[in-house]
């Protein structure tokens, strides 16, 4: 059960990422500004991810906290939906977020793979 919930935080980290870029593709409207606004803010939600999220990020962070963070961010992006119009998908994006959290830390988490290089 825990690989399945991890498979579906993965999941949920993807549709992040789609969630920015279309809340930033339909934040202004000229395309040349759509295209780099949607590609800044996935680039942004990848990097906070990777610094401070990710399970082998190299920071002091425990992974309690990172898996709260990475909620947070997440339902950011939830949030980006909304403004664009897009209130249903949000309302369930969060939903599953929120229940994945849960799952996260009543099945436990000790199990998350970190890959370290020595």
């Amino acid at each position: 059960m825990m690989l399945v919930n991890l498979a579906t935080r993965f999941t949920l980290e993807l549709a992040g990422i789609g969630a920015v870029g279309y809340w930033g593709y339909q934040a202004v409207e000229a395309l040349p500004a759509r295209l780099g606004l949607a590609a800044a803010a996935i680039v942004a939600l990848i990097a906070t991810w990777a610094v401070i999220v990710a399970p082998n990020a190299s920071n002091a962070i425990p992974q309690d906290v990172r898996i709260v963070i990475g909620s947070g961010v997440l339902l950011l992006a939830a949030g980006g939906l909304i403004v664009s119009g897009q209130s249903t998908l949000a309302a369930a994006f969060a939903a599953a977020i929120v229940l994945n959290t849960i799952l996260l830390f009543t099945l436990g988490h000790d199990e998350l793979p970190v890959t370290r290089s020595a």
